[in-house]
C-alpha cells in the first residue's frame, strides 16, 4: 500500500511509516524535556494516536499531521515555537517552523525566518532536528531582537511591506477538521477573506505576504484531491494602511446555499456568491475561478 502526498506522488508505505516512528521518538524526547506545565502542546493527542494506529496496521490511511508547540522563557517573556510536520518529516519533507513573540518586532520575525532557514543548511534534515531548532533559538535570541528590517524600507517614516490577496481553489472541502482548521489558521496569522466548504471549495486570504504563504504551505501540506492557486494579489502598501486595503473585516466561513441545504453536498448558489463578492467589490474574480465574466 502507497500513500499520496499533496503534490500527487505516491510513496512506500514503509518510508511513511519509518518517517512517523521517528516524529514519535522525537515527541517522546521533547515530551521528557519540555516536561512542565505549558512547555509543551499538542493541539490535537488525537493525531499522535492516529499515527501509532497507522504504524500498527490497524488504520489504513492517515490524512492528519502532527503539530505541536513549545514554549519558550527569556527575560519573563514567552516565545512560541510552532511545528508542524508533513507525513514524510524529516526523510523527505521539512518541518514548516513558525517563531512567535512579543520581544519581537514584525520584521524582526522576518529575519529570524531566514536565519533560521540558513542554520537549517547547516544540520542533517534527514533526521529530526527540532530539538536543534530550539537550541539554537534559545542561543540566540538576544540577536533577534536587534535583527534588521529586510522586508521594509522607510520613506517619510512609512515602512512598505507587501500585501497579498491570495485566492485558492479545491476540487472539494468537505472534512470537519479541515474546515476547521483554515479558520484557525487564518485568524491565528491576522488574515482576513472567506472559506465555502463543499464542491468546489474556495478559499480567499489576504494579509501580510508572509502570513498568507505561511497559510498556504500550511493547508497545502493537508490530504487534497486537488487544490491549486487561482490568483494572486500582490502590492506593496504602508503598513499603517494594512486593514484600509483589506476588503473583508475579517475571516469567516461562508456555505452560499439555502438555509435547510446540506453544507457539503448542495451546489453553490452562484447568485449569492456572486451578490458576495459585488459587496467585498471582488466580482472580478469569478473568471478567475470559473472561467466566465
Amino acid at each position: 500500500m502507497a500513500e499520496a502526498d499533496g503534490l500527487g506522488q505516491s510513496y512506500d508505505e514503509s518510508l511513511i511509516k519509518m518517517c512517523l516512528r521517528k516524529q514519535l521518538d522525537e515527541l517522546e524526547m521533547l515530551t521528557s524535556i519540555y516536561c512542565n506545565p505549558g512547555e509543551l502542546k499538542i493541539d490535537d493527542h488525537g493525531i499522535a494516536a492516529d499515527i501509532n494506529e497507522y504504524l500498527e496496521d490497524r488504520l489504513n490511511s492517515l490524512n492528519r499531521e502532527l503539530d505541536y508547540t513549545v514554549t519558550l522563557e527569556h527575560n519573563n517573556s514567552k516565545i512560541y515555537v510552532a511545528f508542524q510536520l508533513p507525513h514524510l518529516y524529516p526523510c523527505s519533507k521539512s518541518a514548516n517552523i513558525s517563531v512567535r513573540s512579543s520581544l519581537f518586532s514584525k520584521s524582526a520575525e522576518t529575519s529570524i525566518r531566514k536565519r533560521l532557514e540558513e542554520f537549517l543548511r547547516t544540520v542533517d534534515t534527514t533526521e529530526v532536528y527540532s530539538l536543534e531548532v530550539l537550541t539554537w533559538i534559545q542561543d540566540n535570541v538576544d540577536t533577534f531582537t536587534e535583527a534588521p528590517d529586510t522586508t521594509t524600507k522607510s520613506t517619510d517614516n512609512k515602512k512598505w511591506i507587501e500585501f497579498e490577496r491570495m485566492w485558492i481553489y479545491s476540487h472539494h472541502l468537505k472534512s470537519k477538521t479541515k474546515r476547521q482548521e483554515i479558520v484557525k489558521s487564518a485568524r491565528q496569522l491576522n488574515l482576513s477573506g472567506f472559506s465555502r466548504p463543499g464542491k468546489p471549495g474556495i478559499i480567499c486570504v489576504e494579509g501580510w505576504k508572509r502570513n498568507t504563504e505561511d497559510f498556504w504551505k500550511y493547508i497545502r501540506s493537508m490530504n487534497w484531491q486537488k487544490i491549486t492557486i487561482r490568483k494572486s494579489e500582490v502590492k506593496t502598501i504602508d503598513s499603517d494602511d494594512l486593514d484600509a486595503v483589506r476588503r473583508f473585516p475579517n475571516f469567516t466561513e461562508q456555505l452560499f446555499a439555502q438555509d435547510g441545504d446540506d453544507q457539503q453536498e448542495v451546489q453553490m448558489d452562484m447568485s449569492m456568491f456572486m451578490k458576495f463578492l459585488e459587496k467585498h467589490e471582488c466580482s472580478y474574480i469569478r473568471k478567475d475561478l470559473f472561467g466566465f465574466e
